[in-house]
């Protein structure tokens, strides 16, 4: 009986332990979870966040090719009108020489 006893005790030790240790592994289990869907979010979010800001850089990227072709454009003009600048300062130049010329003839 004793025996009996005792082997009775030791199989209620021992089914407190698993009750123990599954409590422990449900809740780490649990824990886990709820990590993962933590996690699981953030990469949703980041992704989202990620897909912002590709747009972002797309549309800068489009912006940056505009700016570009307005500089080119602009360049050209610029050098266009720095050319008839150049032009203007020869005809200006030519100009006052005749008029030097001119008043000289009209002195003698």
């Amino acid at each position: 009986v004793a025996e009996a006893e005792e082997k009775l005790r030791k199989e209620e030790d021992r089914a407190k332990t698993l009750e123990e240790e599954k409590q422990y592994n449900t809740s780490a289990y649990t824990h886990q979870k709820e990590s993962f869907l933590s996690a699981e979010s953030e990469i949703r979010r980041l992704s989202g966040e990620l897909q912002c800001l590709e747009d972002v850089k797309r549309k800068l990227s489009l912006d940056l090719n505009v700016e570009k072709e307005n500089n080119k454009e602009l360049s050209k003009r610029l050098s266009s009108v720095l050319e008839e600048c150049s032009q203007s300062r020869v005809q200006v130049s030519s100009l006052h020489s005749q008029l030097q010329v001119r008043r000289r003839d009209e002195e003698s």
